[in-house]
């Protein structure tokens, strides 16, 4: 179980950057649409 935290930590980081550039694209996408 303590062997997944790392991974799990290295695995979140990417999905919330992801999660963040989504919602800034969102974000352009309905201020020009």
């Amino acid at each position: 179980m303590v062997a997944l935290v790392p991974a799990l930590a290295s695995g979140i980081v990417p999905v919330f950057a992801f999660g963040v550039a989504m919602l800034a694209g969102m974000a352009i996408y309905e201020r020009v649409f």
